[in-house]
């Protein structure tokens, strides 16, 4: 948290400014997209759209602060989170296929079995394109720790829990589809079968 602080005065009041060492999150994120022909255009509803990828994601674990209303960072823990800010952008706005193929590529050295795995099971239902395939995955890649391979039963139905809560109806049954269905070393990931039912909630 070594931010600098540069005092300068502009339209009648004193004004702050991070040092050279910082940078405005919203210009970093700006120029990145033009490099990476992103659709992010840098506008009120995409800039809100990045601070809400910025939250979920916990800020990366990174400190920053408001100046002129845009959030500041140090330019050294911009580096932390450069790898899922790039796809974050590749994928923005992009149809579902091309939101799934970004995420296995990126994800593919780290989890090569589990994008083998996904891959077959969305080929062979023609689900490419729906949204809560590439919703699935997201959400996949953000709570796994390991290759899916390597849950057991307990660590399996933990993460049906917590897709059960996080993640749209379509999407949570999608995952108890692929854990059941998806074949490792001759043997489903899970024997169970799992019935996820929408809850009513009556007012």
């Amino acid at each position: 948290m070594n931010f600098l602080w540069i005092l300068y005065w502009k339209r009648g009041r004193w004004r702050l400014a991070a040092s050279s060492n910082d940078v405005n999150l919203f210009w970093a994120v700006a120029e990145k997209a033009a490099r990476l022909s992103s659709l992010y255009e840098d506008n009120r509803a995409d800039r809100e759209n990045l601070l809400k990828y910025m939250d979920a994601n916990e800020w990366f674990g990174c400190f920053y602060v408001m100046v002129d209303k845009a959030p500041v960072v140090q330019k050294k823990h911009l580096k932390r989170f450069n790898g899922l800010l790039t796809l974050w952008l590749s994928a923005y706005k992009q149809p579902g296929q091309k939101k799934i193929r970004l995420m296995l590529e990126h994800y593919g050295d780290t989890y090569p079995e589990t994008c083998v795995l996904f891959r077959k099971f969305i080929m062979d239902r023609h689900i490419e394109n729906a949204s809560g395939a590439w919703k699935l995955l997201d959400f996949l890649f953000s709570e796994i720790d390991r290759e899916v391979t390597e849950y057991n039963e307990i660590d399996l139905e933990e993460l049906i829990k917590r897709a059960d809560i996080e993640v749209t109806l379509v999407s949570a049954r999608l995952l108890a589809d692929f854990l059941h269905t998806s074949m490792y070393k001759g043997k489903p990931l899970t024997e169970w079968v799992y019935d996820l039912i929408p809850v009513i909630v009556r007012s």
